[in-house]
């Protein structure tokens, strides 16, 4: 396949656009803004308007639950998240990077699998925000994931029965959005792979968070937090995870995850 210049271009002023729309809505960095046009540039210039559509769709509906009781938020995550509020390069990058050497490769050998892995990617990364975004609205404390004991909101690993209800909920919502824009996932089981791989994806977030990641203790405020200086402007001391695995890793490997459960439930349910 040859390459259309045109087309980068048009995916270039498409994604300026939306990523300058999003950026004003508070959930852009001027970083995150430059990633986003960058994946957009190259995932639009590969393939076209319906996987950027189907980009847009994590994208937009993210924006839309951050802000969403923002002032609720703030406090828990201002305490126990790395990152919280506009997404930056690195955030942007780790949701949409894969996407985007998917796209590539696609572009490449057109294999109908890959468009399922390039979906399964969208479906674990809008079933983590999702859950993860509503989660800490749950008046329930949440469970850890390995122990399944209560744990203070926010806490790396944790999930609750609000949380999981809407990571499911992205994951369909995912799946929805791609059987509408391709014939591949025409068959309700394409579909049920999609949103399948999306909640083994956030699964794996919620799993990654709770052993690998690492996390930290204020010895001040009596908190944990993914935070090497606590907002309270304390050194923190890490204690457990490793140092190199922060949020942004995390969430790569889920994306990771989605995209491999997604073709093998693909080709597993094809084969029935």
């Amino acid at each position: 396949m040859e390459l259309n210049v045109m087309n980068f271009l048009m995916g270039f002023v498409l994604s300026g656009v939306i990523a300058m729309v999003i950026e004003r809505r508070g959930a852009l960095t001027f970083s995150g803004n430059l990633g986003a046009i960058l994946l957009g540039t190259v995932i639009y210039g590969f393939n076209g308007a319906a996987w950027l559509t189907l980009i847009l769709a994590f994208f937009f509906t993210s924006s839309l639950l951050s802000n969403y009781r923002m002032q609720e938020k703030t406090g828990i995550a201002g305490e126990k998240f790395q990152k919280f509020g506009a997404r930056d390069f690195w955030q942007v990058l780790a949701n949409g990077g894969l996407p985007a050497v998917i796209a590539a490769v696609y572009f490449i050998h057109p294999d109908p699998r890959l468009f399922v892995a390039y979906a399964g990617v969208l479906a674990a990364t809008t079933a983590d925000t999702w859950g993860t975004e509503l989660g800490v609205l749950s008046r329930q404390k949440p469970l850890f994931i390995t122990t399944l004991k209560p744990v203070d909101t926010g806490t790396s690993g944790a999930f609750s029965p609000l949380g999981s209800a809407f990571a499911i909920l992205g994951a369909l919502f995912i799946a929805a959005v791609t059987v509408g824009l391709s014939s591949v996932t025409a068959e309700i089981f394409h579909a049920a792979a999609i949103a399948s791989a999306g909640v083994m994806g956030a699964v794996v977030d919620s799993f990654a968070g709770a052993t690998i990641q690492s996390v930290y203790w204020c010895p001040v405020c009596k908190k944990e937090t993914e935070r090497q200086v606590h907002r309270c402007g304390t050194r923190t001391r890490k204690i457990r995870g490793w140092d190199w695995v922060d949020n942004d890793s995390v969430n790569l490997f889920a994306a990771i995850a989605g995209a491999a459960a997604s073709v093998a439930l693909f080709q597993a349910l094809a084969g029935l």
